[in-house]
This record gives structure tokens, sequence and C-alpha cells, in this order.
């Protein structure tokens, strides 16, 4: 069993729905992509219409940044997950 954290950064939405702003998970192992659909599995469902688009994954609008200082690609969800990782969703920001 590993134990890793979900924190929300500058979503006090999701944090409402999930109940509090980090959410420490116990998980089997599994990958990054894993975490987040344990989050939201038993939780207020408005929390996966919130974070999920329609086929179940991390909807675009949010990034992942693991450990305060690696930010993931969309196809780095597949990462598999260590003891003690720290996940940050937040909200992407483009602009130029």
């Amino acid at each position: 069993m590993i134990r890793v954290t979900v924190d929300f950064l500058g979503l006090p939405n999701a944090a409402k729905l999930a109940g509090a702003k980090a959410v420490p998970l116990a998980l089997p192992g599994g990958t990054i992509a894993d975490a987040i659909s344990s989050l939201v599995a038993g939780r207020d469902a408005r929390l996966g219409k919130l974070l999920l688009d329609g086929e179940g994954k991390l909807d675009l609008a949010f990034q992942v940044i693991r450990n305060g200082k690696e930010w993931l690609r969309r196809e780095q969800l597949g990462l598999p997950l260590s003891d003690g990782d720290v996940l940050t969703i937040t909200m992407l920001v483009g602009g130029g």
C-alpha cells in the first residue's frame, strides 16, 4: 500500500467537493491517473464532473504537478506513483 496526497491549488470548489484542500489516499499502487480516479470515486459526483472529461480522464483544463516541481504532460499521467508523492491539481493557464 502506498500513500499519496492530492492537493488542490486555486481550486476552492474542487477542494470543497473533495472534503479538503489536501486529500490523503492509500492505494495498492498504480499510476497518477489511478490516483485521480480514486480521488473522485465515492465522493460528491460533482467532483468527477468538474475534474474529468467525458472519457473519465483528467480534463484538459487542469494541470498536475508532482511533488511541487514536476509539471506533467497529459501522456505522463500513466507514470507510476511512489509512496509519499504529492499531486497538485491546478487550472491550466494559457496566454501570451
